[in-house]
């Protein structure tokens, strides 16, 4: 006999037999005395857990009133759940209060994530529960044709027939279990069948929305207009269906739905809903009189479907039946609100995506609702359909780029009867020729993504189209201001170019991430489609040229900002989502307007030096420097060489850097610009104390000293102290360092930049690991990773942290703690070309797994390559350079050591890098 599972460690998976009970009536008898209530709850899960573990079951979770348990074997659930109505037959044994529980069983397969269930089978389970009256025991077809061979005598089954259940899909041949001792009659069941509707039955499962079905169950019974809004394709009618279904009992009158999407004319919706409840118009009653006259005491829903193209009679005959019938609920889908009093609107979100931060395994994408509808629907259209590790990368893309709008994911899902994941992926460019084939019974506009967009843009004025256009140009959203000045002209002012913005928001074609400021965004398929008209009405590049011009102005202004406001942080943190409007910007103006790219990157360099993004930044600049010309004024061309050897601190070859500071200094030098020039002198004493020329470095500190006036920022005095202490790590003493130190922080703080101060701190974390204070290293390193992770600083500042907090503990010989920052730190090293600097760090993690000639071998090709390069080594890798020395000779024999490090003299960079990579790599 197996024993009880831990659901916490050992969940069934694949087939099982699936249990879901319910208290009936629970709120009633909370209402009427919670403390006895209390009791019997208590009791009956005590009952509920020993029924089921006793029968080698797994309680999953109680819910609320109720029980999800699985089980590996459907006769083991059979018996467990009639346990549970026998125990619970007696209200003695639960305090007095009778308990009558329904529950429904169902066998299927089933998906684990985080020790639950998903999946069609669980629904489906839940649903047959849910049409059980209180002490009867529902199963499905599935659950019979798994126990009937081996029933016990006690038990029979009575067949209840097909009903159409609450989730809309196909029907279920259901059967009550019938026992002995248990009650055996009972009203019908509570199928869609129990209320008057005209609910359609979908071919299709419901998939994920818990969260919304939750949300707009609660809010349904407070309002008495709830519409939901959302762009087209996002699933509002689907979703309004299953609210429906679920609220069945609530309406004892009917869930009645009506169709709009066919009519053209206002005037006839009042006509159309009376079509559908039956009611025949007279020539001297009209369709109002003639609602409002039968549904003035009826308790029912009424389900208005694509209400967007109807607005008025939509609003008109709502308003009216909001006055007059007050028992009338009305659930709405639109692409807009129909903004009447009474009205609680519901923006319907995008399914839920995965993170594009995340590692894309098939078991982490299967947890968001999108890659669940492609699931579900790839296996319709393919049987042997399936996600793998291997095409799991390529769907989370396909869903990404979607915006997890579900009707675009199905129409995607249905073309893996004939191309792969990954083809799909890459035709999605062309994703409006992919998109078509959807169900021929489907609304024209939803058998294509085209005609869903199509419809909608077909809905707005002139006015509303050109600014729908124009908006377009943007990319990764975009801030209020900036929509308004590309989106004006002679016709559209900013004041009316900000209404018609309102507009698109309403209808749903404009999404808002809250924010202060709030930010716009347009979805990717929307934004697709907008800029096919832009081309097609020949605006695309006047529009572009003003995207680049306003994105240019801003990064010109937050430049000016950063060297006088007190604290950068705000401009950076403004600064950093129009990342993607930056690259669109260049990318126009290297096409079109050269002079123009060559300030905008100037400007934004230090977006892409706080974003981590070095060498995209060194790339667009060194594009814009290959277009530099006559025009070009002399200060830009200067700060655009200063900035691109400021992106390259670890990345450019030394000349390359030396040569563009000493051009940008020049120039500078010729146009009397002081605060040019004293931000080139920072960068070339930092250039100049790494490849060991300290006194020139020195001299060039002195000379940013003597540019300073009374009146100078102190956000530039920074400046100096940041290169003061990037020179002192080369050549200081623990002294000089200290006070260097003292003096930045100091300053960081006068000036309020959180940002600045967690810089120093790990400056001097990488210190502490060059004297040898490595305890202390290893505690300030790890309170600071997790602070720089919180601050948003990633890219080469963390992975340079990360990278000396690794070697703290390598030196201290805790090697199995400093793998996992390393290989995090990884990524960031090589993006940032910072791994050879760190060989030896790889060497001596050789050294500690025994490897003493792979140690020496990256030992010496990282002796080579700083000599190579003309490069110093700052203090604290002085120190480890020594340490990994003294090791090395101790392990070889001092002929087997001097031709290892020959050996290795002759390994390029990248040769290098790849062996480092390969050490890390390699088993703790």
């Amino acid at each position: 006999m197996r024993e009880p599972l831990d659901a916490r460690t050992s969940l069934p998976t694949g087939a099982v037999a699936i249990l879901f009970t319910d208290i009936e009536g629970s709120t009633a008898l909370w209402e009427h005395d919670r403390t006895q209530m209390s009791q019997a709850l208590r009791a009956h899960d005590v009952f509920a857990r020993t029924s089921v573990e006793s029968h080698r079951g797994t309680v999953v979770k109680m819910t609320g009133d109720g029980m999800h348990a699985v089980f590996d074997d459907s006769l083991d659930a059979l018996a467990a759940t009639v346990d549970l109505q026998l125990a619970l037959a007696d209200p003695i044994r639960t305090s007095g209060v009778a308990l009558r529980v329904r529950c429904g069983l169902h066998a299927g397969m089933v998906e684990r994530r985080d020790n639950d269930y998903f999946g069609s089978s669980v629904n489906r389970a839940a649903r047959i529960m849910s049409a059980a009256h209180g002490g009867q025991v529902l199963i499905s077809q599935a659950m019979v044709d798994s126990v009937r061979e081996g029933l016990p005598a006690a038990f029979s089954l009575r067949d209840l027939g097909r009903v159409r259940l609450k989730d809309l899909s196909t029907p279920e041949h259901v059967y009550q279990v019938v026992h002995v001792d248990l009650r055996t009659e009972f009203p019908a069941l509570r199928s869609l069948e129990a209320t008057p509707n005209n609910l359609p039955q979908q071919a299709t499962s419901f998939i994920g929305r818990e969260k919304e079905l939750a949300e707009l169950k609660r809010l349904l019974p407070k309002t008495r207009l709830l519409t939901l809004t959302g762009s087209g394709g996002c699933g509002k009618t689907r979703l309004s269906l299953q609210v429906a279904a679920d609220s069945l009992e609530r309406f004892p009158d009917g869930v009645w739905l009506v169709e709009l999407a066919p009519l053209a004319d206002p005037t006839l919706v009042a006509q159309t809903v009376a079509g559908v409840l039956g009611l025949k118009e007279a020539l001297d009653n009209p369709s109002v009189r003639t609602l409002t006259a039968h549904l003035k005491d009826q308790r029912l829903l009424l389900l208005l479907d694509n209400c967007e193209h109807l607005l008025d009679g939509c609003a008109a005959l709502a308003d009216t039946l909001l006055r007059q019938c007050p028992q009338v609920t009305m659930l709405a889908s639109s692409r807009e609100a129909l903004r009447i009093g009474g009205e609680q609107a519901y923006r319907v979100p995008s399914l839920s995506l995965p993170d594009p931060k995340q590692a894309d395994t098939a078991a982490a994408v299967m947890l968001f609702e999108a890659v669940q509808l492609f699931s579900a629907r790839g296996q319709l259209a393919r049987l042997d359909f399936q996600i793998t590790d291997q095409n799991a990368a390529s769907l989370a893309s396909i869903c990404r780029r979607l915006d997890g709008i579900p009707l675009a994911i199905e129409l995607a899902a249905a073309r893996v009867r004939s191309l792969s994941i990954e083809e799909i992926d890459r035709k999605l460019d062309q994703r409006f020729l992919l998109l078509t084939g959807g169900a021929r019974t489907a609304l024209p506009r939803q058998q294509t993504l085209r005609a869903a967009l199509e419809w909608s843009h077909a809905l707005l004025t002139d006015a509303e189209q050109s600014v729908f256009r124009r908006l377009s140009v943007f990319a990764g959203g975009f801030p209020l201001e900036l929509a308004q000045e590309v989106a004006s002209d002679e016709a559209i002012d900013k004041w009316q170019a900000l209404d018609h913005l309102a507009a698109l928001v309403d209808k749903s074609l404009v999404v808002v991430d809250t924010g202060d400021p709030p930010r716009y965004r347009m979805l990717e398929t929307s934004r697709v489609y907008a800029m096919e008209q832009l081309v097609v009405v020949g605006e695309r590049d006047r529009i572009a040229s003003r995207h680049a011009h306003g994105f240019a102005a801003l990064f010109e202004a937050a430049w000016a900002e950063r060297w006088t406001a007190r604290s950068a942080d705000d401009s950076f943190a403004r600064l950093k989502p129009e990342l993607d409007n930056l690259r669109t910007a260049l990318d126009w103006s290297s096409r079109n307007d050269p002079e123009l790219e060559i300030g905008l990157a100037g400007a934004a360099a230090w977006l892409w030096l706080g974003s981590g993004l070095d060498a995209e930044g060194i790339a667009a600049c060194e594009r814009a420097i290959s277009h530099l010309s006559t025009k070009t004024a002399p200060t830009i061309e200067a700060r655009l060489l200063s900035e691109l050897a400021q992106l390259g601190w670890y990345m450019l070859p030394l000349e390359r850097a030396l040569q563009a500071l000493e051009r940008a200094i020049a120039l500078y030098r010729e146009a009397n610009d002081s605060v040019g020039l004293y931000l080139a002198l920072a960068r070339k004493a930092g250039f100049l104390a790494s490849c060991g020329d300290i006194e020139r470095a020195r001299r060039a500190l002195v000379e940013m000293e003597g540019l300073e006036t009374g009146n100078w920022p102190l956000r530039l005095r920074l400046e100096r102290l940041i290169a003061k202490t990037r020179v002192v790590v080369f050549a200081g003493t623990s002294e000089e360092f200290q006070a260097a130190h003292e003096e930045r922080y100091h300053l960081a703080s006068v000036l309020g930049s959180e940002r600045d101060q967690l810089l120093a701190r790990g400056n001097l974390v990488l210190w502490k690991v060059g004297i040898g204070q490595l305890e202390e290293a290893i505690r300030d390193g790890r309170l600071l990773v997790d602070q720089f992770r919180q601050h948003g600083i990633a890219g080469a500042y963390l992975g340079y942290l990360l990278s000396h907090v690794a070697m703290a503990l390598a030196l201290s010989g805790r090697l199995r703690e400093a793998l996992p920052l390393l290989r995090e730190a990884a990524p960031a090293l090589r993006a940032g070309a910072m791994v050879w600097r760190l060989l030896d760090l790889f060497a001596l993690i050789a050294l500690l797994r025994g490897r003493k000639d792979d140690a020496a071998r990256l030992f010496g090709a990282g002796a080579a390559i700083f000599k190579r390069i003309g490069r110093k080594r700052e203090i604290v890798l002085d120190r480890l350079h020594d340490v990994v020395s003294d090791q090395l000779r101790d392990a070889h024999a001092p002929e087997a050591l001097a031709h290892l490090l020959r050996e290795s003299e002759a390994m390029s960079e990248g040769e290098a890098v790849v062996a480092a990579l390969h050490e890390l790599a390699s088993g703790d």
